[in-house]
């Protein structure tokens, strides 16, 4: 059902989120295969320990446990699981890493002046010419160092269009704390399109072709069904960080999400649970729309007369990676639901999900048993 446009809806105050003590997280069922590297142990702890130095970690045990839990590398595992060069990978990997470090800043920014800054600063060093104060920022100065490396592992008009998705990246992100600053909220399909745009996915995807040693005519990524795909990827994408970034996102006082927009827009929605369920249930209609426009997008490749089409039958090949594997690491990650949270070993997240700093979660029954890290929780009141 098309969401209705904001000038004949009566918006429901996004302020009643900060009311919000918990919701039940559905199953989020997916049928496509997850898929990962083989080697993606060695490269997680080279990669970790990059990151880590770089944060300044070494003496954090609480920090490092954290850092390691994230599992940032884990996701280019998971999107480029036949990635041949070991080289490549573990850049890859570490570019993985670096993303948290100039894209967190921009979700915890609400200051319009401040994020046009970072922007800067962020930008500088993705170009190689950070500022001697640029670098004084421990992170900046290691995202610049593997951006640079990157630069030297790509051919020229891959680099540029690896560095026109970061420039397309930034300008959404600060759109976005604009749109908080000034409590401007977007219809739901122009946050989902802008969302779509701050995700570094793109990138992700430049350097799969670079690690499966693939070369791409860019002809085809300007063919209209690819282009259908691709956005269709992209808000699944959306769609899913945003449902399982839920307890994170409240506990900021960021509203400014695709459940909370469909929360405040959708006239046939009243409570924040239905809003859950609404955004659950779309997930599961971009993965079939994928998988239907992934078979024709297939049949393309197979028929078109572009260069290098094993290439291209790689490529489009590996694209349901994207759609299982983000959302499975969305599971496995600390990231979102904490330190030794019960759904660290993978298993797909479901129950009651509490709006804690310490994240108490209450599983189904049947689940419980299954969990080593999940805290005890059957006293526990919820609340109103």
């Amino acid at each position: 059902m098309a969401l209705p446009s904001l000038l004949s809806t009566k918006l429901k105050p996004l302020e009643l989120l900060s009311g919000v003590t918990h919701y039940d997280l559905p199953p989020i069922p997916c049928s496509l295969p997850v898929k990962c590297h083989p080697q993606f142990a060695k490269f997680s702890r080279i990669a970790d320990t990059w990151a880590i130095d770089a944060m300044q970690l070494q003496n954090d045990p609480c920090g490092k446990l954290k850092a390691v839990q994230s599992r940032a590398p884990l996701l280019y595992c998971f999107l480029v699981p036949f990635g041949i060069g070991e080289e490549e990978m573990i850049a890859g990997c570490k570019y993985s890493w670096s993303t948290s470090f100039v894209d967190d800043p921009f979700d915890e920014e609400t200051d319009l002046k401040r994020a046009k800054e970072w922007k800067k600063v962020v930008l500088r060093a993705a170009n190689g010419t950070p500022s001697a104060e640029d670098l004084m920022i421990r992170t900046i100065k290691a995202y610049s160092e593997i951006m640079m490396h990157l630069q030297q592992m790509m051919a020229a008009p891959v680099f540029s269009r690896f560095m026109r998705a970061h420039y397309a990246w930034a300008d959404h992100c600060v759109e976005l704390v604009r749109r908080r600053q000034h409590k401007d909220p977007p219809t739901v399909a122009t946050y989902l399109a802008d969302r779509c745009e701050n995700l570094l996915v793109e990138p992700i995807f430049i350097l799969a072709e670079v690690c499966m040693k693939l070369q791409i005519d860019p002809e085809f990524l300007s063919l209209p069904e690819f282009k259908k795909i691709w956005t269709t990827m992209l808000e699944h994408a959306a769609i899913v960080n945003d449902v399982l970034s839920i307890r994170v996102d409240i506990l900021n006082g960021h509203y400014y999400t695709y459940p909370g927009l469909v929360f405040q827009q959708h006239p046939e929605i009243q409570t924040f649970q239905e809003a859950v369920d609404y955004s659950v249930g779309m997930i599961q209609t971009k993965e079939r729309k994928f998988i239907k426009l992934h078979e024709m997008l297939t049949d393309k490749a197979r028929q078109c007369g572009f260069k290098n089409k094993s290439d291209l039958l790689k490529y489009v090949e590996a694209l349901p990676n994207f759609i299982a594997g983000n959302l499975y690491w969305h599971y496995l990650s600390a990231r979102y639901f904490g330190v030794n949270n019960p759904f660290l070993t993978g298993e797909p997240v479901q129950g009651t999900i509490l709006i804690h700093p310490r994240n108490t979660v209450v599983l189904p029954p049947y689940q419980r048993n299954k969990h080593p890290f999940l805290i005890d929780v059957d006293n526990l009141e919820l609340g109103a």
